[in-house]
């Protein structure tokens, strides 16, 4: 990190690297926040998926990442030993939510059992939501139908609006998404939830510019999204569990 003078925070140089549903709704907030805060200090933004954010992190190409994990994976987020030299602290607990066509047999449902799902063709997103895509169906008893694969959030929507398949989307991603009239967002009967995290080299931790970033992403208030807090909620330890009532006020309006 080139921090030349960035001990007052007059200069510097941080390097970030966070997925595609961050893109559109954490970062922005946080860059035009750091701008606000810290002008003297440039943050550099790429876009890559968890894994390859690590491995960027961990090689010294980036020098923060905003990753995301579902229960039950092993790395930096979820497993009790991070990768050797990474600090990572959870921020956020998004949920999962199905969205589907508004002529869908099962649309007026106020929850949907996965379960009920069975018979449907789905469309799935990158190969880690891809893969807990299978897991959660198979946690319900089958292996579901992907018929369409697809990193576009804008394609899966697409797709969902032509009644060509269902999809699981996180909160986060429906954060700046204006959905078409006839694509509803349904709520699980057993809520599924991925946890949003920030990733730091140890050895980087301290670095004024870095620390910076780092304190500006913890303070970022979730709800914006209506996203929880992840220090507000015990650790998952099942990929699915019943809602509270209190919980659901947290969630879309059924339809």
């Amino acid at each position: 990190v080139d921090l030349a003078g960035a001990a007052n925070l007059r200069s510097g140089r941080v390097r970030l690297v966070g997925f595609p549903s961050a893109s559109s709704t954490l970062v922005p907030h946080l860059l035009s926040g750091m701008r606000e805060r810290h002008p003297g200090v440039a943050v550099q933004y790429t876009e890559s998926e968890p894994p390859e954010a690590i491995e960027l992190v961990m090689s010294g190409d980036a020098d923060v990442a905003l990753v995301f994990a579902y229960p039950g994976e092993r790395g930096a987020t979820h497993h009790p030993d991070p990768p050797r030299g990474l600090s990572a602290t959870d921020l956020f607990i998004d949920p999962l939510f199905v969205l589907m066509s508004r002529e869908h047999p099962l649309a007026d449902l106020p929850h949907l059992p996965l379960e009920d799902l069975e018979d449907d063709p789905w469309i799935a997103g990158c190969p880690r939501c891809s893969t807990h895509l299978v897991r959660a169906c198979e946690d319900a008893g089958y292996a579901p139908n992907v018929v369409y694969e697809t990193d576009n959030f804008s394609a899966t929507v697409g797709m969902v609006a032509a009644d060509l398949g269902i999809a699981l989307v996180p909160r986060l991603a429906l954060g700046t998404t204006l959905l078409p009239p006839n694509v509803v967002v349904k709520k699980l009967a057993s809520e599924i939830t991925r946890t949003i995290s920030v990733v730091v080299p140890s050895d980087k931790r301290s670095l004024p510019a870095v620390a910076a970033l780092t304190d500006a992403i913890a303070a970022i208030d979730g709800m914006i999204w209506r996203i929880r807090a992840a220090a507000d909620h015990p650790e998952r330890t099942h990929n699915a569990r019943r809602l509270t009532h209190d919980e659901r006020r947290y969630d879309v309006t059924p339809g």
